[in-house]
């Protein structure tokens, strides 16, 4: 097996910290994206209350499986928790400037 360098001062992505960081990153703040990010995006639509949760509905099952593979994309952890607060603030705003 090839081994490739680490540069100094770097620690590997498969460290047990760095799995369960993501892990809760794509776990807690993927959830808490998908519950508020579908709103932002259903809310100018103008549907009826009906149809417009089972399209948030739907639309939280989406943005909660991209979050979650997001999570482990990402170069680093840190990147992943603050891009998922970066996507929270945005749609939080939206939401709050919606309703």
């Amino acid at each position: 097996m090839r081994q490739t360098a680490q540069q100094p001062g770097k620690k590997p992505a498969s460290q047990p910290w760095c799995v369960l960081s993501r892990t809760l990153a794509g776990g807690v703040g993927g959830y808490a994206l998908a519950q508020v990010l579908p709103v932002a995006l259903v809310a100018p639509w103008g549907l009826p209350r009906a149809d417009a949760v089972l399209a948030a509905m739907l639309l939280g099952i989406l943005v909660y499986a991209i979050a979650f593979m997001a999570a482990f994309a990402a170069v680093s952890a840190r990147r992943a928790w603050l891009n998922l607060a970066l996507w929270m603030l945005v749609s939080g705003g939206a939401v709050w400037w919606l309703l």
